[in-house]
């Protein structure tokens, strides 16, 4: 487990949180830039590789969006979201109108 100082932890929680205003305002691929960019930074963080996923998915690329939800189960393999998606995107056979 890696212990990062409070000014890195203030960081990560802003930029989140800039990465789901982005989202929620649907501005996906800005959500696809912020959160690789806190990726980059934090290669761990398995919430930030489910926003990813979701944006992907929003912007209709299936393929990177499993990469990015395969990332985040693999950087927390008990991540319900992740699991959750790549079930969904298994079995709608990563079509658009069924994902």
């Amino acid at each position: 487990m890696s212990y990062w100082s409070g000014s890195q932890t203030k960081e990560k929680r802003l930029r989140s949180k800039r990465a789901i205003d982005l989202a929620m305002n649907g501005r996906w691929q800005e959500a696809v830039n912020a959160n690789q960019s806190l990726i980059e930074d934090f290669p761990n963080d398995a919430d930030a590789y489910n926003r990813l996923g979701r944006a992907y998915l929003e912007l209709g690329d299936y393929k990177r969006a499993v990469e990015a939800y395969r990332r985040a189960a693999e950087v927390d393999p008990h991540n319900v979201i992740a699991r959750k998606n790549l079930s969904r995107l298994s079995t709608a056979g990563e079509q658009p109108g069924e994902a």
